[in-house]
């Protein structure tokens, strides 16, 4: 359960009738005050008892917010506690997991959680809070408030990304009474947002007022449906972004026997970053994969690194560049250096063409065997290519690659493009 800690780092949660005291020493005729925080656990309204004896006093919680706006917690101020140092927030689980709401005033009414964010680690449009629809298509956050019965309302909000490179259409639809609007968001990833109005007119005391990202589509590197064409011998054509991880037994045939590659196949959009670390643990080796065709993908592969290497230290890593079957190609063969910067072996792939599509497995089970003689001596069973590649243009590129090596390292960073 994840609850709200107005200050600090940890707090008392108090349930009904229940109570904490503590005894002082105090000085006979002298004047005292005592301050604190208080916060509510979840939707419902909740009153505290304040005793000093032989004085006390009822705090209705509800005061935490504005009265001038429609929706409690409309900002997201009251929210649960942020670690120090993080760059991922706290994701909030759906209330079919937790009907404890640590957002007070919203639920969480879908059956993906939401990330709760903050402004010094991503993009807010106002504000130290926001929440993010990371779930992607049918995410909601809902709230349940006062209205007046035929009075008209306007409900001011925004739509945008977070800054975290994921680029997309996407579309977050509100509800309130019997109105609705839609609003079409086109991200570039770099924390832009959009203001959006719904008016509507109470049918009831009570007004149901819901968020839903109906449709969200970002763009991907690829390394999903690389490792689902070795596991299927099928190009995946549909993509959902990955939720989390997901784990694919390979199997590959060599010379000293069978060897198989469990693959996590983790979720490198930042917007589930949190949940990488822990399936880094125990890592023996990794496939770090960009896209060519898009430059942010090749933004975050130093941080991927980083957090690799972090948790999983003198580990064999592949850098892959994947679509370089697209013509359009953004991230050119002397722009690829991190690579060398960091003494980790590249690979151009293409995994709707099957372009080099067994190097990066071939070089790291050489790698955990210890034998560099170590070969493949059957071939996973793979679709027929779809496209096909054009080879004299691919060769260009590897040898703008070997030029590039042979040059000094540049001092910019590795995400300076021309």
């Amino acid at each position: 359960m994840l609850l709200p800690v107005p200050e600090g780092v940890y707090a008392v949660r108090l349930g009904n009738e229940a109570s904490v005291k503590q005894k002082l020493k105090v000085t006979k005729g002298m004047y005292y005050s005592i301050t604190f925080c208080a916060a509510r656990t979840c939707a419902q309204e909740e009153r505290l008892n304040v005793s000093v004896t032989p004085d006390s006093g009822v705090l209705p919680m509800q005061t935490m917010y504005s009265s001038k706006n429609l929706l409690k917690n409309a900002d997201f101020e009251e929210g649960p506690f942020i670690l120090p140092n993080t760059t991922w927030g706290v994701l909030v689980p759906p209330n079919i997991e937790d009907d404890h709401s640590p957002l007070p005033g919203w639920m969480v009414e879908s059956l993906k959680a939401v990330d709760y964010i903050d402004s010094a680690h991503f993009k807010v449009p106002q504000g130290k809070r926001a929440v993010e629809l990371v779930g992607g298509k049918e995410s909601a956050l809902a709230q349940v408030t006062r209205t007046v019965v035929g009075r008209v309302y306007t409900l001011s909000f925004s739509v945008g990304d977070s800054g975290n490179a994921c680029a997309g259409p996407m579309v977050v639809e509100a509800f309130a009474a019997r109105s609705t609007v839609k609003v079409p968001y086109d991200s570039k990833g770099t924390g832009g947002f959009k203001r959006a109005v719904l008016r509507f007119t109470a049918v009831a005391e009570r007004t149901r007022v819901v968020f839903l990202s109906s449709y969200y589509n970002t763009r991907t590197d690829g390394k999903t449906t690389f490792v689902k064409r070795h596991l299927t011998g099928e190009f995946e054509k549909k993509y959902e972004p990955t939720i989390g991880v997901e784990v694919h037994p390979l199997d590959f045939f060599t010379n000293c026997g069978k060897i198989r590659f469990y693959c996590w196949d983790t979720a490198g959009q930042e917007k589930f970053g949190g949940l990488r670390d822990g399936y880094y643990i125990h890592g023996q080796c990794a496939i770090i994969m960009f896209d060519v065709t898009a430059r942010l993908t090749y933004k975050n592969v130093p941080t991927w690194h980083r957090d690799l290497c972090r948790v999983c230290e003198n580990i064999p890593i592949v850098l892959c560049g994947n679509k370089v079957d697209v013509k359009n190609r953004q991230v050119k063969a002397k722009q690829v250096t991190f690579h060398r910067k960091k003494n980790l072996q590249y690979y151009e792939i293409s995994a709707k063409s099957n372009y080099n599509f067994e190097k990066p497995f071939l070089y790291l089970a050489r790698k955990l065997a210890g034998d560099p003689n170590l070969h493949f001596v059957e071939s996973p069973a793979l679709a027929p290519p779809e496209v096909q590649i054009d080879l004299a243009a691919q060769q260009q590129h590897e040898a703008d690659l070997a030029a590039a090596a042979a040059r000094p390292l540049p001092d910019d960073d590795d995400d300076a493009f021309d």
